[in-house]
């Protein structure tokens, strides 16, 4: 077996030749890892190939499945960033403005 068609009509390509050998428990294990294995290699490529190729090439590079899941991830990532980043920011701003809060009060003690 060299991969599998979804209803969709897109061809999956394992990595591998899956021989149709054996129980059926067995070779559908094979299946699986062979899935598997191709997954995480086409993840692999997808995101590393994701910055340096245009996104029409790219999406059509990959099944459907591979593309969008590596689009959630990168813009999870991306969402996580600027969060973080406006966490910080946040966070610096609130400590900025009670440092101002106490240089304005120890001025105001030193009027009177």
């Amino acid at each position: 077996m060299l991969g599998l068609v979804s209803q969709n009509k897109e061809l999956f390509l394992f990595d591998r030749h899956i021989p149709m050998a054996g129980g059926i428990e067995t070779w559908l294990a094979q299946v699986e890892h062979a899935m598997q294995a191709t997954n995480r290699k086409l993840m692999k490529s997808a995101v590393e190939k994701f910055v340096s190729e245009p996104i029409e090439e790219w999406a059509l590079d990959y099944p459907q499945q591979i593309s969008i899941s590596v689009l959630l991830l990168i813009l999870s990532h991306e969402i996580t960033e600027i969060l973080n980043s406006n966490t910080y920011e946040s966070e610096g701003a609130a400590q900025s403005n009670k440092q101002s809060d106490a240089s304005i009060a120890e001025q105001n003690k030193s009027m009177d």
